[in-house]
């Protein structure tokens, strides 16, 4: 099987092209259960990248450079993450569908904060076929995640918790952290679960009943009933001091 076959892709010299291809294979690959299959990946993908005259972007791939095959003692005591299996070919055509309408979705202005139109595409019967939410687990929030700047959010707080709830980011951190880069990861979900660096970790887009938005100071219970009791009385005492002049 070439390099290409196992990225998944055409021959390219785009080093863009390669690493999204890379990071889309490596999804769908455990490096505990199957090491030949990553390894090949691994290989891959830097074959292809010194091709387009790249260099592979630094990674831990799992391998001590000085001792391969034996992990370092943080990774060791870490819990693994367990990936989702390899998606049927019928699952990755009906998420790119469903992707392709999420992408228009987003590219335009007018939509793209318009919860509804996300989940008529993530609500519909293509999206609820087998294997196909793992999928766009993934794809979706790949795509998203490269749109985030730090400190604006790609969609609205709102649509980003439905996807959130739908897709289940933050219940599978663990697999996004191992197929992205932390900081993308930490650009949608935060530094943890309970951060406060992402849109998703605050408590909702409008304050509490008798809260000053921007201030968060709520207001005294009465006190507009008082104000609005004051400008009354100070009316009909200004209209009796009229009448008896």
């Amino acid at each position: 099987m070439s390099k290409w076959s196992t990225l998944g892709i055409e021959q390219t010299h785009d080093p863009e092209a390669i690493e999204a291809a890379f990071e889309h294979q490596l999804r769908f690959v455990d490096p505990d259960s199957t090491p030949e299959r990553y390894q090949t990946l691994v290989q891959a993908y830097e074959a292809a990248m010194q091709e387009a005259g790249a260099e592979p972007q630094a990674r831990d791939f799992g391998v001590d450079a000085g001792n391969e095959g034996v992990a370092s003692e943080s990774e060791s005591e870490a819990e693994p993450v367990q990936m989702p299996e390899l998606p049927s070919q019928e699952a990755e055509i009906q998420a790119g569908r469903v992707m392709t309408e999420l992408e228009t979705v987003f590219s335009n202005p007018g939509w793209r904060d318009d919860l509804r139109r996300w989940r008529a595409q993530l609500e519909g019967e293509r999206a609820h076929k087998p294997g196909v939410t793992e999928v766009l687990r993934f794809s979706l929030f790949d795509f998203l995640s490269r749109q985030a700047r730090p400190g604006e959010p790609p969609v609205t707080e709102e649509v980003l918790a439905y996807l959130d709830e739908r897709l289940g980011w933050h219940q599978h951190r663990g697999q996004l952290e191992q197929a992205f880069p932390q900081d993308r990861v930490s650009l949608l979900l935060g530094g943890g679960p309970h951060s406060a660096e992402s849109p998703l970790d605050m408590e909702g887009p409008f304050p509490e009943a008798g809260e000053s938005e921007g201030t968060g100071n709520p207001m005294p219970n009465g006190f507009g009933m008082a104000l609005i009791g004051w400008v009354i009385a100070m009316i009909i005492l200004t209209m009796l001091f009229s009448g008896m002049r």
